[in-house]
């Protein structure tokens, strides 16, 4: 990581004049500590996180902000390159718009303004070199349901400075023909309507009738306003009702018996169910374990597209096997990964 001498004031920052919604930074998380106990953070939808850094030539764990809702409005201290990707917040710099998906040059005194999106929830600003905190347990995300653990900067607030590298100010940022390709990866990635979430069945999947199948995926649930980075609690007025089999041992076409309801590991996607009317989608900032039964995981690239949804929206089940989920993910990534 880059050195500073911290006797000088740093110049190469972002300020924060204002702050009205939500925003962190964020990278690709920590996947490898959930067994310490910690959450896995990182970027909510890494389609938008992964193409800004593309398009900036950097390395995909760059760090960058997530900003969610807008309302926020930044300082450029510096000469820096950026890139605006996801939801469109309605980017301006000194008033003018600018478009989406797209390497802009801010000067030293410009300011950088997001206003509420007209669809979507998560923007993404990269810039070149990426954000420059102190990383923890090799990452440098934060995660907002555990704000005293991570080392870095505290609470996104006004007059907050963000430290860039030595390296943010870039002329000429990849290659014309590199970005249009770039460009037209992005366009179909959000299709809209009601999402389909792909999910790899549980065996608990596998222990109920036809019928029962057949109800949840052809049940259309909607986004809960209780959604948030670490969970999207769904709703439905029709759905199935799960029983303890030690309290009842009845069972039909409604009622699903449960044999155990033990903590378990939970994973990004994970799909709880309380109840079948009320199921809940684990996302990055979810916690370690859960004790509710789980019927699978949504596949990580709807994931990506189900952090974008806002509560209101729909979106209804259909499952997929391992393998085609290993694929999905793995053509994603080869997309949005340059080798350097």
């Amino acid at each position: 990581m880059p050195t500073h001498n911290t006797k000088m004031p740093r110049q190469n920052t972002l300020k924060v004049l204002k702050a009205g919604g939500l925003c962190s930074i964020q990278d690709l998380g920590r996947p490898g500590c959930q067994h310490l106990g910690f959450s896995t953070g990182g970027a909510a939808d890494e389609h938008a996180y992964l193409t800004a850094n593309q398009l900036l030539g950097n390395k995909a764990s760059a760090a960058a902000l997530e900003i969610t809702l807008g309302q926020l409005v930044l300082r450029a201290e510096c000469d820096c390159t950026i890139a605006i990707t996801g939801a469109d917040c309605r980017a301006c710099i000194n008033e003018q718009p600018v478009a989406n998906w797209q390497v802009q040059q801010l000067k030293a005194g410009d300011n950088l303004s997001f206003s509420l999106p007209t669809s979507g929830l998560h923007s993404y600003l990269a810039v070149s070199g990426g954000i420059d905190t102190p990383l923890w347990l090799g990452s440098r995300s934060q995660t907002l349901n555990e704000p005293g653990l991570a080392a870095g900067l505290g609470k996104i607030a006004v007059n907050c400075e963000l430290p860039l590298t030595d390296t943010c100010f870039n002329p000429a940022p990849g290659q014309k023909q590199k970005t249009q390709q770039i460009k037209r990866n992005y366009a179909s990635f959000y299709p809209p309507g009601i999402l389909t979430a792909r999910f790899i069945p549980h065996k608990l999947w596998f222990s109920l009738d036809n019928n029962t199948q057949q109800r949840f995926i052809t049940t259309d649930y909607k986004i809960s306003k209780d959604s948030n980075r670490m969970g999207y609690r769904l709703s439905s007025a029709a759905g199935l009702t799960v029983k303890d089999s030690e309290k009842d041992s009845g069972k039909n076409q409604t009622e699903i018996v449960l044999t155990g309801n033990l903590s378990r590991a939970v994973t990004f996607g994970t799909i709880q169910l309380p109840d079948f009317h009320h199921p809940i989608v684990l996302m990055k900032e979810r916690q370690t374990i859960g004790g509710y039964p789980v019927i699978g995981a949504v596949m990580q690239t709807d994931l990506f597209r189900l952090s974008q949804k806002r509560p209101g929206e729909s979106l209804r089940f259909v499952p997929v096997t391992l393998e085609q989920a290993q694929q999905q993910l793995a053509g994603f990534y080869r997309q949005r990964i340059s080798p350097r």
